[in-house]
């Protein structure tokens, strides 16, 4: 199964090279929270854990999503955030993912990049940024209590 032409992927590679020339300065950081307002999404899953204190488990998320052709804005953001991985998206043979995962990088990394570049300028993601940074306990409960009722 053939994902991309050969111009299609020829096309990416100078992109790619583009990109990789390109310091990380503030002006780029502030591009990307323009593209991850656009784009992005950060969500928060309740799943069934026994393991965890109230037999739940809150799963923190970053997700980006890009057509082939800017597969290097994913990869900026991910040199910005120093983690996370790219895929194609499950049904779709040209949009790719870039997903962060690790509930220790959002909280690190991600969090504090919304907090700077994002939230000032953006109300959609008011909500959610302060849902991640309330603490697990407090929402935990709530959610479990959410979930029972």
């Amino acid at each position: 199964m053939k994902l991309i032409s050969r111009k299609s992927e020829r096309n990416l590679i100078n992109l790619q090279m583009f990109y990789m020339q390109i310091t990380i300065t503030k002006s780029l950081k502030y591009f990307l929270a323009g593209f991850i307002e656009g784009e992005g999404s950060l969500t928060v899953s309740i799943k069934k854990n026994s393991n965890a204190r109230f037999n739940y488990c809150l799963d923190p998320e970053f997700f980006l999503y890009q057509h082939q052709s800017g597969l290097p804005l994913l990869e900026t953001a991910q040199t910005i955030f120093g983690s996370g991985r790219i895929y194609l998206k499950s049904g779709s043979k040209n949009v790719f993912v870039y997903a962060i995962s690790n509930r220790r990088v959002i909280y690190e990394r991600v969090l504090p990049f919304f907090k700077e570049y994002i939230n000032p300028y953006s109300c959609r993601f008011t909500q959610q940024y302060d849902l991640y940074r309330s603490e697990e306990r407090r929402v935990g409960k709530e959610c479990l209590r959410l979930c029972r009722s």
